[in-house]
């Protein structure tokens, strides 16, 4: 089976069309918003937006009615996804793929693998089997501009830890389809 590479330069465009559109759409798409904890504006309030005091925050992240990707930074050495899942009657990933020298590599829950490992800065997480996915399950596609220090899934949550105190900008998106 042959698989189709794209050039090294095709994820940097990729990336930025992505942006480009998320960053053109997001004043017209949502409108004034407030976020659920007291009254605080949200990173996704166009007044920031504008202002540009939305990439001041330590933590923030954009969300569109034109796409189904969210992109976010936070000013940390960890970032964790789908943590507290539970609380909704659902499961945490069950395992994610990811890039190596040697082909695409799983990682089930509890396992970890070191960023230096990783060629591509994409990393796919599935649900399959997880609690309270007995119907279907989405898959996510979470894409960084910085490679991590290390990845690591566990029984709880999806971790992705980075050398300095700053993520760097991160895609994630449900895979519909």
């Amino acid at each position: 089976m042959s698989i189709m590479r794209l050039p090294e330069q095709a994820h940097g465009i990729l990336l930025a069309t992505l942006l480009i559109c998320m960053l053109l759409f997001i004043p017209k798409a949502i409108g004034v918003g407030m976020s659920s904890h007291g009254g605080i504006r949200s990173a996704f309030d166009p007044r920031l937006i504008h202002e540009g005091g939305w990439c001041k925050k330590p933590f923030w992240v954009l969300r569109s009615a034109a796409s189904p990707a969210w992109l976010m930074r936070a000013r940390s050495h960890r970032i964790l996804f789908f943590y507290n899942i539970r609380e909704h009657g659902k499961g945490p990933p069950t395992c994610l793929f990811v890039m190596t020298r040697h082909g695409v590599k799983m990682i089930e829950r509890g396992g970890w693998i070191r960023g230096e490992e990783i060629v591509k800065p994409w990393i796919v997480v599935s649900f399959t089997g997880a609690e309270g996915w007995n119907l279907f399950d989405v898959p996510w596609l979470i894409y960084l501009q910085r490679r991590p220090l290390l990845i690591r899934l566990t029984e709880d949550y999806l971790e992705i830890s980075f050398r300095e105190n700053d993520t760097g900008y991160i895609c994630a998106m449900p895979l519909f389809g």
